[in-house]
């Protein structure tokens, strides 16, 4: 079992094989994280890390924490799609170098990821992640591909209308039908 971790803004993966997903083990892993990293303002996590001792940790370290909503594909969209790659590089490992370990393939297959020009922000994570990259270009190409995506999901929408009431009606509690 792997621990892994997007930055949201590099897309820079960080992957940490573990033995269980119990809280220590967890706070673990975001404390090894920090000090390779550096401290983010927000994690999103799954629900499966909704613990009081996770929740405690993160709010001694100042750190905001958003759990995703269970059915919901969007909360956790990057690290489903980096998910999806390094599953996809763990195939192709497992077809080519058959007498890798597992552990040796993720790691790999993270190393790839982390090397290799990512579609959002059209370079490498570990060169953003060393700041060999103009970080406000990046946010720029960000802003300007969040905003193309919006008016393209927008176009088909309608106008909401400008309704005006004549009349406002209240509910009144005085009624012998209310019980309190």
């Amino acid at each position: 079992m792997f621990f892994t971790g997007v930055d949201k803004f590099s897309k820079h993966m960080y992957t940490k094989e573990s033995t269980d997903k119990n809280a220590i083990t967890f706070i673990q892993y975001i404390r090894e994280r920090n000090s390779c990293l550096g401290k983010p303002r927000k994690l999103v996590a799954d629900n499966e890390f909704n613990m009081v001792n996770v929740k405690e940790f993160l709010r001694q370290e100042s750190i905001e924490i958003h759990f995703t909503s269970p059915k919901s594909h969007t909360g956790n969209s990057d690290i489903s799609r980096a998910h999806s790659s390094l599953l996809e590089h763990i195939r192709t490992l497992t077809l080519t170098a058959r007498d890798m370990s597992i552990s040796e393939k993720v790691l790999k297959a993270t190393e790839f990821y982390n090397t290799t020009i990512h579609s959002t922000i059209n370079c490498k994570p570990l060169d953003v992640q060393l700041g060999q990259v103009d970080k406000s270009k990046i946010a720029q190409l960000m802003q300007e591909k969040k905003e193309k995506w919006l008016s393209y999901c927008n176009k088909n929408r309608e106008q909401q209308q400008n309704i005006t009431h004549d009349k406002v009606y209240i509910k009144n509690y005085v009624n012998e039908r209310y019980k309190e």
